[in-house]
């Protein structure tokens, strides 16, 4: 497949995943039907039809996805967002968010990084346990004593 930028989203910056149909899913950094083109997810079958399933609007639906989908037993996908989110507390940019995508494609931010203990620009592929956890990385936040704070692990319970 080869994406066409604007509303069928550009620069896919992770590998896709098989979901539990069979077909590919993953995120496009920029593009979709958005003023910001701020990304998207979507949805890739294996005879090249894809499919939009959510454009990213900045604020605090998040923007620019850049470490791909996970997805959890029950179908839900599970994901991150490098921008996006509310403004961090320390340097007013955004920070980044985690959000999942319901199986009757109900989008959700579940958590907005805040720059500071808990992480900015989440930019990693989640992981999740048995427990229903996720795991992630925020590649700045915490520390301070980098320029723009050294990065954290964080973790969160998915969507029940």
């Amino acid at each position: 497949y080869t994406f066409q930028d604007s509303a069928d989203g550009a620069f896919p910056q992770s590998p896709p995943i098989v979901g539990p149909d069979g077909n590919l899913y993953g995120t496009t950094y920029f593009g979709g039907e958005s003023v910001c083109a701020c990304g998207t997810i979507y949805k890739l079958t294996l005879d090249g039809i894809k499919t939009v399933l959510h454009t990213f609007q900045g604020g605090k639906d998040g923007a620019n996805p850049y470490g791909g989908v996970l997805f959890d037993k029950a179908g839900v996908i599970y994901g991150t967002t490098e921008d996006g989110g509310n403004h961090c507390l320390t340097h007013g940019v955004a920070c980044g968010s985690v959000y999942s995508l319901g199986t009757d494609g109900s989008f959700q931010t579940l958590h907005v990084l805040d720059g500071l203990g808990d992480g900015q620009y989440a930019d990693s592929v989640l992981t999740i346990d048995s427990k229903g956890y996720l795991y992630g990385t925020g590649s700045g936040g915490g520390n301070r004593n980098c320029i723009q704070g050294c990065g954290t692990v964080f973790r969160l319970k998915a969507k029940q």
